[in-house]
């Protein structure tokens, strides 16, 4: 099937504009066919701290019992709330962001064609360019070896089976975010890609893992855990997509991963619907095959958004 993609005249209009949010298919299915574009907010749903949290999802619960559409972001910190991790936590710019819409443009990649026009803001971008400079871990090689050797303890005391380290990287940036994010997105095609653009930040995200997706009372979640570098022949290719397939560690790390959304997903579903639908499945992609999983199950209908990230 031929697959069409937005146009240089479209990203030009997300340069300039405001309170916006796009949320691109970049690797196209029958399940992600569409982008959406959200502009022109009727209502701002923003919080500083913590305690704001559940006020947050009462507002977001709201506008949509209104039938408005809400998008936006939370920050790492609102995990603080959900987990209890601190009693509070501050800040000078939105913890989480949302705009409240009265309807998305969608562009349907298989007819190149959009369900609801959208609006050019300019004719041109401000900037077609863009640097980056020193580029730098915010974590020493010393403080990373420490960390490691903690994480090691913790999982010989049995404290813990499975931890995601990860760190900030720094640079400097100047010029155009939309024109970075355009780079990434052709060196790496993913499902999920996204700019948010508000007056406190420009957000650019490319993920190729699905979180949660709930249609018709079905919620989805596809995991990925292992990945394994293709090769430049299809022969040797297909090897290294067999070897991964059948690793070891990566399949007992799918297991771990796959129990954990199951009894997280259980918290929130009815009794005896979830399902594994398809286990230790290796996706291709640009430059690397990836193993997924896919797990279902049936949404109870008086479940709350908030219920929703408690649980998740």
């Amino acid at each position: 099937m031929k697959y069409y993609h937005l146009t240089k005249q479209f990203y030009q209009s997300i340069e300039s504009s405001n309170n916006c949010i796009l949320l691109e298919t970049g690797k196209f299915d029958q399940q992600n066919r569409y982008s959406y574009l959200f502009n022109n907010p009727v209502d701002i749903l923003e919080v500083y701290q913590l305690k704001d949290i559940p006020d947050l999802f009462t507002g977001i619960e709201e506008s949509i019992n209104k039938k408005y559409y809400v998008a936006g972001y939370m920050n790492y910190e609102c995990g603080y709330h959900f987990e209890h991790v601190v009693n509070d936590f501050k800040s000078s710019e939105p913890i989480a962001w949302f705009g409240v819409y009265r309807d998305p443009a969608i562009f349907d990649h298989t007819t190149g064609k959009w369900h609801k026009k959208y609006n050019s803001f300019v004719n041109n971008l401000t900037t077609d360019f863009y640097n980056l400079e020193d580029l730098s871990l915010a974590i020493s090689r010393k403080e990373y070896a420490k960390k490691i050797e903690i994480i090691k303890d913790y999982i010989a005391a049995g404290d813990v089976y499975q931890i995601n380290f990860t760190d900030t990287y720094k640079f400097k940036f100047t010029g155009s975010a939309v024109r970075l994010y355009l780079d990434l997105l052709a060196c790496q095609n993913v499902s999920y890609a996204s700019i948010i653009k508000n007056k406190h930040c420009i957000i650019i995200s490319l993920s190729p893992e699905l979180f949660l997706r709930i249609e018709k009372n079905i919620i989805t979640a596809k995991p990925m855990k292992g990945t394994i570098t293709r090769a430049s022949t299809g022969q040797q290719d297909n090897r290294l997509k067999k070897k991964l397939a059948g690793d070891t560690k990566n399949r007992a790390e799918m297991l771990m991963i796959v129990d954990l959304l199951r009894n997280d997903l259980g918290r929130i579903c009815e009794i005896n619907t979830i399902e594994v639908k398809d286990l230790f499945r290796v996706e291709t992609y640009n430059t690397l095959h990836q193993m997924v999983s896919v797990i279902q199950g049936k949404i109870r209908s008086d479940t709350s958004y908030y219920e929703l990230f408690r649980a998740l």
